[in-house]
């Protein structure tokens, strides 16, 4: 214990030097710094990390950060916790350098997904997350190549730096697994509710002390980027809560032989990160911080409600929250739709009056009403109803919408239904084949890549169908791919793999109707290689690019060693 409290010196004494700049190779992306939050040391004569959390079964995880500079695609990272027996997820906040609002994030790994070369949804289902509630302006998607798993967006979150931002996750165990649940607030704003995942992974050691971190997943490297990083705190099934103030930093950067362009420093209670910076004299590829204990600890106690309401009648935890409402709302029942004019007329039945929901949502992306906004329906006595213009709807063809309740906070299950609009270009008016689509556009959201071409409004010549071809993309005339008309548009959905990043594609687009295919419009799609996403520090050997190192513990003692094994007398964190 004299060697490890001689580190601690060392560190933080370092950390009140000014470090100074020296000449070196040039990155071509930022320094990753992260940070893992132990208990205080030493532990109990023979216990390890692992049976500590085990010993503890803590539930809860709480964070505050504070943004303080960044640009382009940053990620800052807020909570995450990864390999063993830990529940496997991380959340936090981003920006892109596109434009797009700020967004929040939440993502969960399927049961022991280490792998790097798989697509989005390709885990075996029995080992998939699946989502048990989410919130009112969360949307999912899958995702794939550093392990599988399902992401949670608030992409309309616009956290502004300078703000302090918390975030609470709580894992529970459940019939089929454990439940990952969390919600995140801005400054003074009230909580918002972001997901709940059941994950079909057993229930061993509970929430460990998590991590955070700070990356450019860009390629950005002279933008610099700094956040505030506070305590964890810890909460047991008793509301005993505990903050872990020791930390274990790492910096990384898999385009330089060394990591050397960050600063790490204690500012008051907050571990202060900053990356793209010129390289330092001093830098370090680890440190070692004590924080001070905090006077007093966070109630979050409006969170811990909100998070307890998703997951009523779900979790099997010994002392679950009280949240005054018996579970899940009755779901609603469809009624019928009625057509007006250019008007829909969408009505369900609310159900008995026992536990009947007090709200009903409706989202149709294909009317203009998008999962991260669902439009509140207007009730009177037991039904509800929505009054909605067709837009640019075609004709004749399929809309599908669900809908669902809500009550005291609960949302119930979901219902899918559909309808065909009226049609006003009946099969006998196609005359002519379609006319070729027009103005080839795209645009890349995440690791999405989104395709539309204008088509014409002639009713003779109104398409059925809409095709995409790419040899490059292995999408071949023999099975195109289908994409998604309006009454102007068809629209095509590519998903981006990392062998994608950097290179042109050209694609073919053509339409159909009854009297034929229409003569193809040519375009290119080009993927820029700075477009990516956050990479979460995975501490695991099945995953070797990312990252370099491993982190292993010995009683009283956890520490990153290169490579991807530990030595003797060390275990794999």
């Amino acid at each position: 214990m004299k060697s490890l409290r001689v580190l601690f010196s060392c560190l933080l004494i370092l950390s009140s030097f000014s470090l100074t700049a020296i000449a070196s190779e040039s990155p071509t992306s930022a320094d990753t710094v992260s940070l893992f939050y132990d208990p205080d040391f030493p532990l109990a004569s023979g216990q390890t990390l692992a049976t500590y959390y085990a010993s503890k079964r803590y539930l809860y995880v709480y964070r505050e950060i504070v943004p303080i500079e960044g640009g382009g695609n940053t990620f800052f990272n807020i909570l995450g916790s990864n390999a063993g027996d830990y529940p496997e997820f991380f959340g936090g906040i981003q920006t892109f350098k596109d434009g797009r609002p700020n967004a929040a994030i939440f993502s969960a790994w399927d049961k022991r997904s280490y792998c790097t070369d798989c697509a989005p949804g390709s885990t075996d289902v029995s080992k998939q997350v699946s989502i048990v509630a989410k919130g009112l302006r969360t949307e999912t998607r899958p995702f794939g190549y550093q392990g599988t798993g399902l992401t949670s967006l608030l992409n309309d979150f616009n956290w502004k730096y300078g703000e302090k931002i918390s975030m609470l996750a709580v894992v529970e165990p459940s019939s089929s697994g454990y439940l990952l649940s969390a919600a995140i607030k801005r400054q003074n704003l009230p909580w918002e509710f972001i997901i709940s995942f059941s994950v079909p992974a057993p229930f061993i050691t509970g929430m460990p002390g998590n991590y955070s971190f700070l990356q450019d997943f860009g390629n950005d490297p002279k933008i610099k980027r700094s956040y505030l990083v506070g305590p964890s705190i810890l909460e047991d099934d008793a509301g005993n809560q505990i903050a872990f103030t020791n930390v274990f930093v790492s910096a990384y950067n898999a385009s330089v032989a060394s990591a050397s362009r960050h600063s790490i420093e204690l500012d008051g209670s907050w571990i202060k990160v900053t990356t793209g910076i010129d390289a330092q004299t001093k830098a370090s590829k680890e440190y070692r911080f004590q924080l001070p204990k905090p006077n007093s600890l966070p109630n979050y106690s409006e969170a811990k409600v909100l998070l307890a309401k998703q997951v009523a009648g779900r979790t099997l935890r010994t002392s679950p929250i009280s949240v005054g409402s018996a579970g899940k709302p009755q779901t609603p029942t469809f009624r019928g739709v009625n057509f007006v004019d250019n008007q829909v007329i969408i009505n369900v039945n609310l159900g008995s009056k026992e536990n009947r929901p007090t709200k009903v949502y409706l989202v149709s992306p294909k009317l203009g009403i998008s999962t991260s906004k669902p439009l509140a329906a207007t009730i009177e006595g037991d039904v509800a109803s929505w009054k909605l213009s067709a837009g640019n709807a075609l004709p004749g063809s399929e809309v599908k919408f669900e809908f669902f309740g809500e009550l005291d906070g609960i949302q119930s299950d979901r219902s899918e239904e559909s309808f065909f609009l009226p049609s006003s270009a009946n099969r006998e008016s196609i005359t002519e084949m379609p006319l070729p689509p027009r103005n080839f556009k795209y645009v890349v959201i995440g690791s999405t890549a989104l395709i539309t071409v204008q088509i014409s409004t002639k009713i003779s010549q109104t398409p059925s169908r809409a095709f995409l071809t790419s040899e490059s993309l292995r999408i071949m005339k023999n099975k195109p791919l289908p994409g998604d008309l309006t009454s102007t548009k068809a629209i095509f959905e590519i998903p981006i793999t990392p062998g994608m990043l950097g290179k042109k594609f050209p694609v073919s687009i053509f339409l159909r109707n009854d009297k034929g295919d229409s003569k193809p419009l040519q375009g290119t799609l080009s993927i820029q290689s700075g477009i990516g996403t956050p990479t979460a520090p995975r501490i695991t050997s099945t995953q070797p690019k990312s990252p370099k190192t491993v982190i292993c513990t010995r009683p009283s003692q956890s520490r990153a060693f290169q490579g991807t094994s530990c030595p003797p007398g060390w275990v794999k964190r």
